[in-house]
């Protein structure tokens, strides 16, 4: 009799085991409705076009592109991307056509505000980032590790993903370009 109850508790276990990195979203897929907190930074909800300070969903954000960040406050590949993500953000405000149709939206999943804001310190990111204490949305994209870029419309159709920092500045702003009208 132990035996067939310990097969069902393995059944159980292999059931009930974590999102594998192959359930990451990637290029063609929808994302899920993501329920993201208020930003908490002075001027991240006008950047991204919000009618209030209260939750939000992609489809609110006013941009035809969003280039989606998943970051770990304490990653350190995230830090030494950091330079880079925020050079391309200060390109796409100084751009008028490219800055109107693209936003960038960081998240970082398992911290406090203060956390987030020492992050932001930092590494002087000026981008949006919004907490995701309980990880809510992190394991609706599957929990990635960071830093991880999805490249999305507002509809939360997926447009291209990358896992790692951004080695290529120049190329990942043609890629944006490409990808909007």
């Amino acid at each position: 009799m132990r035996a067939p109850c310990c097969i069902v508790m393995l059944a159980l276990a292999l059931f009930a085991a974590p999102v594998r990195a192959g359930d990451l979203p990637k290029a063609g897929d929808m994302l899920p409705e993501l329920r993201f907190q208020a930003p908490d930074a002075a001027g991240d909800g006008q950047y991204l076009g919000l009618d209030s300070n209260r939750p939000f969903t992609l489809d609110e954000v006013d941009a035809e592109l969003i280039m989606f960040e998943i970051v770990g406050v304490y990653c350190p590949v995230c830090f030494e991307q950091a330079p880079t993500l925020n050079s391309l953000f200060k390109q796409l405000r100084r751009d008028p056509v490219l800055g109107a149709k693209v936003k960038v939206l960081g998240l970082a999943s398992g911290v406090t505000p203060m956390e987030i804001q020492a992050m932001r310190d930092n590494q002087k990111a000026r981008y949006p980032v919004i907490g995701d204490l309980e990880f809510v949305i992190h394991e609706q994209l599957g929990s990635p590790k960071t830093p991880f870029t999805i490249l999305v419309r507002p509809d939360g159709s997926v447009l291209d993903t990358h896992l790692g920092a951004i080695q290529d500045k120049g190329a990942f702003l043609r890629k944006l370009s490409s990808l909007v009208p």
